[in-house]
């Protein structure tokens, strides 16, 4: 799901990005363990009666992702209240496997599947019957990546070709984000009406910037590199990855009000 089209390898920054808040306590303990000691407790999440566990999102004091089954054959979505115990199962009824990949505002977006269910894009507000299928049913399936209590992002697919998705709470309110010109396009984050994810042109992905709607479409792809994705968008902010043109290096980028030349974040010297 995180994967930008396109690219020769797997980038590991990109698969990393869906856990970046589960990866900074480490990087503290790597680069400063007393002060890491000092502040951070690690809580094992792992529920009785599941055979793995996976966090991708926190929100308000909760912890969102999903278990495996004991059998291993679906995943089940699962927000956690700070221990292993004390956890609720989201799987909603006429779905067998679903997983959390966001979750802000009180609410967690996602993918649920079934026999004879594509994924679906879903919306909880923190029960299983509260999920609500954001398919639009114009392609084969879809995805959920992200929300901010208001909106939800994704993507729609079909056999291999994603549309940058955008929802405000119901599958009718479905808005493909896909700019002119775009052969493929995913949404991979929100916040207040704004969008980032990328677009791919031609063989390349390069960053995207939306406010609601296709033609918002803003191309933020680093002069120098030929490839980039925002991973992450806050304000007038934004973070994500782009591939420079003489290696297959992966380079943290850093956004700011847009029209801004983006900054490298990559440490002189890595």
């Amino acid at each position: 799901m995180w994967v930008i089209k396109g690219m020769k390898r797997t980038s590991k920054s990109l698969r990393l990005a869906s856990s970046g808040k589960v990866l900074l306590p480490f990087l503290a303990w790597a680069l400063f363990p007393a002060l890491a000691s000092a502040q951070y407790r690690a809580v094992i999440l792992q529920p009785d009666g599941y055979a793995f566990s996976v966090g991708l999102a926190s929100d308000q004091g909760y912890q969102a992702g999903y278990a495996g089954t004991l059998d291993q054959r679906f995943n089940h979505a699962i927000i956690w209240n700070g221990s292993a115990q004390n956890y609720v199962d989201l799987n909603p009824i006429g779905f067998e496997s679903s997983t959390i990949a966001g979750a802000a505002g009180g609410q967690q977006v996602g993918t649920g599947s079934g026999t004879g269910i594509n994924p679906h894009a879903l919306l909880w507000r923190g029960t299983a019957d509260s999920a609500i299928d954001l398919d639009p049913g114009v392609l084969r399936s879809s995805e959920g990546v992200a929300c901010d209590g208001t909106q939800q992002v994704g993507y729609i697919t079909d056999f291999n070709i994603n549309r940058a998705a955008l929802w405000s709470g119901t599958a009718a309110s479905f808005v493909d984000l896909t700019p002119t010109g775009a052969s493929d396009s995913t949404a991979l984050a929100v916040d207040h009406g704004k969008q980032g994810g990328y677009a791919r042109f031609g063989l390349y992905s390069h960053a995207a910037f939306w406010s609601g709607t296709a033609a918002s479409f803003v191309d933020l792809q680093p002069r120098g590199f030929y490839q980039s994705a925002i991973l992450g968008l806050h304000g007038n902010q934004a973070v994500g990855i782009a591939m420079g043109t003489n290696s297959q290096i992966d380079h943290a980028m850093y956004w700011q009000n847009w029209s801004d030349p983006p900054i490298e974040l990559t440490p002189s010297g890595l």
